[in-house]
């Protein structure tokens, strides 16, 4: 398992673990493109704003959510590759 230590005494750690979140996003969507994806849908809950900015990020929109999985997800995103 892995454990990551942020310290508000050393911020440059904090940008280069969001940087590794990003990059990693990326390399997802582009694995999921050179498999044929077409649409990823992911569910979320609009507290989390770090990640929801994140996802927007990558290129995600929020479309209307109908009938969610979770009852703590208020937020449906869509990216369409």
């Amino acid at each position: 398992m892995n454990f990551v230590f942020i310290s508000p005494h050393f911020p440059h750690t904090y940008w280069n673990f969001c940087q590794r979140l990003k990059q990693n996003g990326e390399a997802l969507l582009d694995y999921a493109k050179s498999h044929g994806v077409k649409r990823i849908f992911l569910e979320g809950n609009t507290r989390l704003e770090a990640s929801i900015a994140l996802y927007r990020k990558l290129g995600f929109r929020e479309i209307p959510l109908e009938g969610n999985a979770y009852e703590r997800c208020d937020i449906l995103m869509e990216i369409k590759l």
